[in-house]
């Protein structure tokens, strides 16, 4: 099999270029999976032995869980410094949203 630099046509290495970043963003999407569900275990684990302990069991609802990853994502962000950059992009997403959702304005009488 012919690699990504050796490929002459465009059109399949822009095809081996799409299958190798669909391939890192599955790894990337099935490790955060993961890390999420060794929270929760761990979290589960903790209530188990207050329940144990006689005392009434407290579960965070999913809102809340959200809450607390978005806080450590933006934590890691921040370490890294990749704050700003985060940021931009999801203006820059959200801008694009806002501009779908508004509806096209049309003048009778006038040809756009």
């Amino acid at each position: 099999m012919k690699t990504l630099k050796n490929e002459k046509d465009p059109e399949k290495k822009e095809q081996l270029q799409y299958l190798i970043n669909r391939m890192n963003q599955q790894e990337a999407a099935s490790r955060q999976k993961q890390v999420r569900k060794e929270k929760d275990k761990e979290v589960m684990k903790k209530e188990f032995e207050v329940v144990k302990e006689g005392k009434k069991p407290f579960f965070l609802k999913k809102a809340d869980k959200k809450k607390i990853e978005l806080a450590e994502k933006y934590k890691e962000l921040k370490e890294s410094g990749k704050v700003e950059k985060y940021l931009s992009k999801r203006r820059k997403k959200n801008a694009s949203k806002d501009r779908k959702r508004l509806p096209s304005r049309h003048i009778k009488g006038q040809a756009s």
